[in-house]
């Protein structure tokens, strides 16, 4: 299994808080100078609202997942969806 399998698999067991959590996370780690710790990273995750969702939901995230998609930024993320 490569890095990018492994990767795929453990983000489709995480749920959508910690998802939100890690796309931020990742879009941090990619602009330059600013790197953020493991341990900080945890502390973000640790820290993040739970969220109920139904089955249905979850399994259409789990399908979103799958099937890809343009991405977008933490930022247009919460705008689609209503938090920000």
């Amino acid at each position: 299994m490569s890095d990018l399998e492994r990767l795929i698999e453990i983000v489709r067991g995480l749920p959508p808080n910690e998802i939100e959590e890690l796309i931020g996370f990742l879009e941090e780690r990619r602009r330059p100078g600013k790197r953020i710790s493991a341990e900080d990273f945890q502390r973000i995750l640790d820290s993040a609202p739970g969220q109920d969702i139904d089955e249905q939901t979850a399994a259409e995230l789990r399908e979103a997942l799958r099937e890809g998609g343009p991405s977008l930024t933490l930022d247009e993320m919460k705008r689609e969806i209503g938090i920000a």
